[in-house]
C-alpha cells in the first residue's frame, strides 16, 4: 500500500496554521500533508462534510489527525472508503448520539471560559472568540508568547460553542470501526474522549 496522505483537521479558535510545526517536522519525513480549512459550522453544519469532499479529492490512503474539536470532525468524516486510520490530539471522538456538550460535561470546566466573547452578527446570529489577554495562558499554554499572540489575532470563531443535536452518522461512528490504541495516560478516559494522542487503525 502507498503511503497515506495525512490531512491534519484543526479545532475551534484556531486555523491550519496551528499545524505549522508538526509540518515542518512531517515534511522531512517525505510524506505528503494537506491541512484543510475546519470551516467550524458545526457538525451538523456540515464540517464533516467539507472533510469529506476533501478526502474525495485525494488519491490514495489517507490517515486522518483532528486537534480538540477537529477530533470530531475526523470522527464524522473518517468513514470515507480511503481512511485507513485517525489519530486524536487531545480530540474528542463523539460515538453515535452523543454531543460535545455531554461529553465535556464530564470533565472540569475549560480554562478558556471566562476569556470567551460573543459577537454578534448583523443577521441575528453570534460567533465567538478568545479574548486576547487570556488566551496564551488558557488556550495553548504550551507554546511560545510570540506564537500564541499571533495565534490570538487570527482566531478562526466558531458561531457556537456546543452541539445540542447528538452525532448520528450514516453508517455508525467512525471510532467503533475497527481497534483504538490509547496510551497509558488515556486508559481511564471514556471511549468517546481521547486525552493525549488516540490512534485508531482500519484494519
Amino acid at each position: 500500500m502507498a503511503d497515506p496522505t495525512i490531512v491534519l483537521v484543526h479545532g475551534a479558535f484556531a486555523d491550519a496554521s496551528s499545524f505549522r510545526r508538526l509540518y515542518d517536522q512531517l515534511v522531512g519525513e517525505d510524506v505528503t500533508v494537506v491541512a484543510p480549512p475546519n470551516p467550524l459550522r458545526g457538525l451538523t453544519g456540515g464540517d464533516g462534510d467539507y472533510t469529506k469532499k476533501v478526502l474525495d479529492g485525494i488519491d490514495g490512503p489517507v490517515l486522518l489527525v483532528g486537534h480538540s474539536y477537529g477530533g470530531s470532525v475526523i470522527t464524522a468524516a473518517g468513514r470515507a472508503d480511503n481512511v485507513v486510520g485517525l489519530v486524536y490530539i487531545s480530540g474528542f471522538a463523539p460515538d453515535e448520539g452523543e454531543n460535545l456538550t455531554d461529553l465535556q460535561s464530564v470533565f472540569p470546566a475549560p480554562g478558556i471560559i471566562p476569556y470567551i466573547v460573543e459577537h454578534k452578527l448583523p443577521a441575528g446570529s453570534s460567533e465567538f472568540t478568545l479574548a486576547p489577554e487570556g488566551f496564551h495562558a488558557s488556550f495553548c499554554a504550551d507554546i511560545p508568547a510570540d506564537d500564541a499572540a499571533f495565534y490570538a489575532i487570527s482566531q478562526r470563531p466558531p458561531p457556537v460553542l456546543r452541539s445540542q443535536r447528538p452525532h448520528r452518522p450514516r453508517r455508525g461512528a467512525a471510532v467503533r470501526s475497527g481497534p483504538c490504541f490509547r496510551p497509558p495516560t488515556a486508559a481511564s478516559t471514556p471511549a468517546s474522549t481521547a486525552s493525549a494522542t488516540t490512534v485508531w487503525a482500519r484494519p
